[in-house]
């Protein structure tokens, strides 16, 4: 693995991905944004904050040899957690154990942990929950990205993260992402945002059959058939200028 820490002024950018609700999208949206920027030379390390572990799961199969819960209940160093896919992909593996620690986590833990790291970028998936893990991942980003749905309930969830996310860094930087949102405007999607007027940034992530094959069967999102949703992900990370 190549040098997992860099000395002199931290130059990662931090991703959160978070919506107090769980199925709209956040472990998905995160590992297409890590294939991405992955793809155009990035060094991105994803961290599985969500004991289910979809995002492990996907990227490396289940029962990881070490897994933050390694290093945050039995303390070992962050370098011997780090599992790395290729020189460009590495994770910090989610597992179901993370249960127990939820209450021991401090808001700074993260913060310190990912101080000086030499990855370009981290991606936090975090769990559909609010508990001292979630807000020491939130405290340790730059940005957030909170994928919605387009119901009521799902705003309303919208609204209730923005809340609290605040209360941990008014300087995060939120992004809403409307997911699978139809390819034209409704009239219902009108109404709703007429009713729920955000004042930070909208991203309308479209629906499509590529998010499917990419995820399901793996294929790579620099295929030619799915240069559609590369370029949907690089404009939802080029909002926040993440992207050059």
């Amino acid at each position: 693995m190549e040098k997992v820490f860099r000395e002199g002024e931290p130059m990662t950018k931090t991703i959160s991905f978070f919506n107090v609700k769980g199925g709209v999208g956040k472990s998905s949206l995160s590992y297409l944004a890590g294939m991405y920027l992955s793809s155009i030379g990035k060094r991105v390390l994803f961290v599985d904050l969500d004991p289910q572990g979809s995002l492990t799961h996907r990227l490396i199969g289940s029962n990881p040899k070490r897994t933050i819960y390694n290093l945050l209940a039995e303390g070992e160093s962050l370098s011997e957690c780090i599992i790395e896919i290729n020189p460009r992909l590495s994770i910090l593996a989610g597992e179901l154990r993370v249960n127990k620690i939820f209450s021991g986590i401090m808001e700074k833990t993260f913060k310190k942990l990912f101080k000086n790291l030499s990855f370009d970028y981290i991606l936090l998936d975090n769990p559909p929950s609010w508990n001292s893990l979630v807000i020491s991942g939130l405290a340790s980003s730059d940005y957030v990205f909170i994928p919605t749905l387009l119901s009521q309930n799902d705003f309303d969830s919208v609204d209730f993260t923005l809340n609290e996310i605040k209360e941990v860094d008014e300087n995060l930087k939120p992004l809403i992402i409307l997911n699978r949102a139809t390819k034209k405007i409704s009239k219902e999607e009108i109404e709703y945002f007429q009713v729920n007027n955000y004042d930070y940034p909208l991203f309308r992530f479209p629906v499509s059959t590529s998010v499917k094959k990419v995820l399901d069967r793996n294929e790579s999102l620099e295929l030619k058939k799915h240069s559609e949703l590369r370029e949907t992900v690089s404009s939802m990370l080029s909002i926040k200028d993440l992207v050059l």
